[in-house]
């Protein structure tokens, strides 16, 4: 198989042992409620459109150039730069493709020039966030997105990769022609192709080449 496009979870992937919600939650004042909605989440007691509905009314009135500021400063897995650009000097395509919030998956896109982004969507009025879901995102719209994307570049999700750590990563991971679980739960390695454990992002290399 040749990869021609990765696929990059955000919250525990990207973001090692966190999500954009908590660190941002943290900073709104709004911690308890978001990872109370979290833990619901992990239980399968609710729905990630109801964490994003719980969670939106948080940012109102807040400048979304300060979230994206916030964003980029929340710690993020060694050896991301060296691995996108591995990436990119193959003529790989990589994305972002995240449960969360599209503004702080946009940061990271732009940071890492990364050809595309989608998430669920914050409404933004004159650069403010208005505090509303302006359009949900859930697991199997990841699988609609990367098939999508590879489309319009000629090949299919065969030639595709998909990295991630949880269950919204598993209809990706059952699709795409190569998954890896990157410090994964057991439900998300069990439906990987692989899984590993490492801080270095750089280690999924050898992986994606692989014969």
């Amino acid at each position: 198989m040749t990869v021609r496009l990765v696929s990059f979870d955000l919250d525990g992937t990207l973001f090692p042992d966190t999500t954009t919600c908590l660190e941002l939650g943290r900073r709104l004042g709004h911690l308890d409620v978001i990872s109370a909605l979290e833990v619901r989440y992990a239980n399968f007691e609710i729905s990630n459109a109801e964490v994003a509905e719980g969670d939106a009314f948080a940012y109102a009135g807040v400048q979304v150039r300060e979230m994206e500021a916030a964003v980029l400063s929340i710690p993020t897995i060694k050896g991301i730069d060296d691995t996108i650009a591995a990436l990119h000097a193959r003529g790989i395509i990589t994305l972002i493709a995240t449960v969360s919030w599209s503004f702080a998956a946009r940061a990271l896109a732009r940071r890492y020039h990364m050809a595309g982004f989608a998430c669920a969507e914050m409404l933004e009025e004159d650069g403010v966030f208005a505090g509303r879901v302006s359009r949900h995102f859930e697991a199997e719209d990841k699988v609609h997105f990367v098939r999508d994307f590879a489309a319009e570049h000629g090949f299919g999700l065969d030639h595709c990769a998909a990295i991630g750590d949880s269950r919204s990563d598993i209809p990706l991971f059952n699709n795409v022609g190569r998954s890896i679980a990157l410090n994964a739960t057991e439900l998300a390695q069990a439906a990987a192709t692989v899984s590993l454990r490492s801080s270095d992002l750089t280690d999924v290399l050898p992986l994606l080449f692989r014969a």
